[in-house]
């Protein structure tokens, strides 16, 4: 990922930017600013972009729609399960098209020159260990609002 070229706007004060494509579209017609462009190149760093990919294997639905759990193949739990799974994905779009999205994933990783077993397994690692702490922190709490009732 590049970014070839950094626009600098100076509005009048008040003014809010517009999104980027409306500068450089209607700069000169619509802008009553200065506008400065200057060269830039950013490439991520390789664990920025390992970061973001496991970001995205950990994507986690907030709100998962109430007939989820109704859904043909659906087990306790798969609700929680990372949106990019097959847990979650197969109960909700289909065995077939779940796969199909997961080999996109997977030729993504790959093209991003990481083994996506790797990745997965270390995403799995992260997620247990989430998982173990918000147990931990949980349990922490249920016997601090108990201690809270006896005094």
């Amino acid at each position: 990922m590049k970014i070839k070229a950094v626009i600098e706007v100076a509005l009048p004060a008040g003014e809010h930017h517009p999104p980027i494509e409306h500068a450089q579209r209607d700069l000169a017609a619509t802008l009553p600013q200065t506008v400065v462009i200057k060269r830039a190149e950013y490439v991520p760093e390789p664990e920025d972009l390992k970061t973001a990919l496991k970001k995205i294997l950990k994507l986690r639905l907030e709100g998962v729609p109430l007939h989820f759990t109704k859904l043909e193949g659906y087990a306790k739990g798969d609700e929680r399960a990372p949106f990019f799974s097959e847990a979650f994905l197969y109960v909700l779009i289909g065995k077939q098209d779940a796969r199909t999205v997961l080999v996109y994933i997977h030729n993504l990783i790959k093209a991003a020159g990481f083994d996506p077993d790797e990745l997965e397994r270390e995403v799995d690692a992260e997620l247990a260990a989430e998982e173990e702490a918000e147990k931990v922190r949980l349990e922490r709490r249920r016997k601090f609002l108990a201690e809270q009732k006896r005094t």
